[in-house]
């Protein structure tokens, strides 16, 4: 059977993900979701997500429309077989509300007047929930909840957004979209209970109905702006890595208000990136990740200065690299450079913080050299070849690298202002099927052979692993489809 073009471009974004490509795009693509949002800001990532995934139809609407021009153009470009446009939703499959607990009342009416499964999603600050509805009953027990909270709490919508929504909201958003794919594509579990979260003390819990107003008034709470007490425009912050983590780090740290962002990466845009890199699109396939990215960037933040690596980082240009920067965020897909990096940072001082992600799965961790646990002290070793799942036969799910790459943004911007606690003696997971997040204690090793009492390692190794399918340079740049960013957890 001969394939027309644009069935085959449908199955080369999904390659690495076997439960969306074939009949699971199919379903995406006759699955239609409609989104509210207070501003535009709050809900793209949302979006992008949804397209990046392949959903047929999105229709959105907006209490300040503003930016939502080239929002449209920018989906357009990102997938150009989704419909998408300014609604009231009143057709679609699914729903998603995303807000602050104020914004989402004033929608109570819209809200409870007709049903279709449902995701509400809350933000104030750095907490965030989320709850998924699937009858109408539930639903409007819990927007009467939320209203008795509010009465009671007394808080208004304020005049502007509190720094940390940035974060809150975007976890929040690749959140949703991941519920709205299983849903549509009945895998894994959706649970009936609130989920919450706090970024800035990392605490992530559910709460049934019994607990549930504890949960909300902690959402509802009136909270004073967030004071960065060292401005984010002197900090300068590494990413490498520009594919599914990179570019959600990149994107918050954009918003967030980071002066200088620095990018390493030596890919191309590939189509297979585009069901979760949304920093790139259709129309820059084919250019380095680095300076798609930077395009992305530069237009959500003109004031950001990129400084571009195009190159892949090695023993003799790594220290160069990194020298200048305050924070180094790891959003690779390999065990090599993670430990090339690891390593580097120790030597230097210079804090790392690290996420994975496989399949539907995904860890975060923050590094601070000579303080807390190094990567090596949980592995000491890079693993051989062939004791690890394929890169070409794991994949990831696309929102579940945004959520990580979201949550290391936020880690960056909480250490280099010195607010709310690390992730740096512990280790945050994420179960992205059952939306479960579970963080366990870690600790330093004393036999580590990095940063032990006795350590073996005092300059930096030769770093030589590769993926099955990546065994030598020919293979590598052949396969490039099916290697690109399949970011392996590391635990």
């Amino acid at each position: 059977m001969i394939l027309a073009r644009e069935q085959i471009n449908r199955y080369l974004r999904h390659i690495l993900i076997p439960e969306v490509s074939g009949p699971g795009q199919k379903k995406l693509l006759e699955s239609s979701v409609f989104i509210c949002g207070e501003t535009v800001k709050d809900t793209a990532a949302a979006i992008d997500y949804l397209a990046a995934a392949g959903v047929g139809r999105i229709e959105c609407q907006f209490n300040d429309n503003v930016g939502v021009e080239e929002l449209l153009a920018g989906i357009h470009d990102l997938n150009d077989d989704v419909v998408i446009g300014v609604s009231d939703g009143s057709q679609c499959d699914f729903r998603i509300f995303l807000g602050r607990p104020e914004f989402i009342l004033q929608k109570q009416e819209m809200i409870c007047n007709a049903f279709v499964p449902t995701v509400i999603s809350l933000f104030r600050s750095w907490t965030g929930g989320q709850q998924i509805f699937r009858d109408s009953e539930c639903l409007c027990s819990f927007m009467a909840a939320l209203a008795e909270v509010q009465q009671e709490t007394g808080c208004e919508i304020p005049g502007e957004n509190i720094a940390g929504e940035i974060f809150s909201s975007c976890v929040l958003a690749a959140l949703s979209a991941l519920e709205v794919i299983k849903l549509s594509l009945t895998i894994g579990g959706v649970t009936d209970d609130f989920c919450y979260f706090n970024l800035l003390s990392m605490d992530f819990f559910k709460r049934g109905r019994a607990d549930l107003k504890h949960a909300l008034i902690e959402l509802c709470t009136p909270r004073q702006a967030d004071v960065y007490e060292s401005g984010l425009e002197d900090r300068k912050v590494l990413i490498v890595g520009a594919g599914g983590l990179g570019s959600p780090v990149a994107y918050a740290l954009a918003l967030a208000g980071v002066n200088t962002l620095g990018l390493v990466d030596y890919d191309t845009v590939e189509i297979s990136n585009l069901n979760r890199q949304i920093l790139h699109t259709t129309s820059r396939i084919g250019i380095p990740k680095v300076e798609s990215a930077a395009v992305f960037l530069k237009h959500i933040n003109p004031g950001l200065s990129v400084i571009l690596y195009n190159t892949s980082l090695s023993k003799e240009n790594i220290f160069d690299i990194i020298a200048d920067y305050d924070v180094v965020i790891v959003a690779v897909d390999n065990f090599p450079t993670r430990f090339l990096l690891n390593d580097a940072c120790f030597f230097v001082g210079k804090p790392m913080i690290d996420a994975g992600v496989i399949r539907f799965d995904g860890t975060a961790r923050t590094i601070l050299p000579h303080k807390s646990p190094c990567y090596r002290c949980t592995l000491a070793a890079i693993p051989a070849a062939g004791t690890i799942p394929s890169c070409a036969e794991s994949g990831v799910l696309g929102p579940v690298p945004g959520i990580m790459g979201f949550i290391q943004a936020a880690e960056a911007v909480k250490w280099v202002t010195g607010q709310g606690k690390l992730l740096s003696d512990s280790m945050l997971f994420f179960d992205g099927k059952y939306s479960e997040f579970v963080t366990i204690k870690l600790n330093k090793n004393p036999g580590c052979p990095l940063c032990g009492t006795n350590p073996a390692i005092h300059q930096l190794q030769e770093y030589g692993f590769q993926c099955e399918d990546a065994r030598n340079e020919e293979d590598k740049a052949n396969k490039s489809n099916a290697l690109s960013d399949c970011t392996l957890r590391c635990s």
